[in-house]
């Protein structure tokens, strides 16, 4: 891995800012290992929830993202051919959209927590992945990221914006002292 270059610009076409701009931003084209890196410089939750705060993090960001996403989604019907079964799934659908959500939001408390005040000394977390875990774990990683890519192409988006975007938030919010506040425009 090479050394992270400094930017001195960096331009996120057809994105709306809606934070202020980080004194130190992302370049204007990055890779997986250079976001890896520049976002461990905004980690701020405690050693002792590693492995878990950020699965936290992931299963509450994607009930987030469900939840932004769906709110773009409409379903018309045509009522003398509309198939009941495929409305019904799709219905269904929705519900367990809307657990997610609810859980994500119930995860997100949960997480702000474990980041505020960690863990009781009295209770530890121990990471014992052995290679062939790790390896299962990789591929979920890419299935995730599968996923990502093709939620961005359908909603015209790139994962390079997205990643620069958020990099640039967390910078942005660590500068002002604010990565551990609430809400989304902090």
């Amino acid at each position: 891995m090479g050394a992270i270059q400094q930017p001195t610009e960096v331009q996120v076409q057809d994105l709306p800012t809606v934070i202020p701009a980080p004194t130190s931003i992302a370049p204007a084209s990055i890779n997986f290992d250079t976001y890896q890196q520049l976002a461990k410089s905004t980690s701020i939750y405690p050693a002792e929830v590693k492995g878990l705060y950020p699965l936290m993090g992931l299963a509450g960001e994607t009930a987030e993202l469900i939840e932004k996403a769906n709110a773009c989604l409409r379903i018309s019907t045509n009522m003398a051919n509309t198939n009941d079964e495929q409305l019904q799934k799709l219905d269904r659908v929705s519900n367990i959209f809307d657990t997610i959500v609810a859980l994500g939001k119930e995860l997100e408390v949960l997480k702000k927590d474990f980041r505020k005040n960690g863990l009781d000394p009295s209770i530890s977390i121990e990471m014992h992945v052995n290679d062939d875990e790790r390896a299962e774990i990789n591929k979920e990683m890419g299935d995730q990221m599968w996923y990502q890519s093709a939620t961005c192409e359908d909603f015209g988006l790139t994962l390079n914006n997205a990643a620069i975007t958020n990099y640039n938030k967390l910078k942005s919010r660590q500068e002002r002292g604010v990565l551990h506040g609430s809400g989304d425009n902090r």
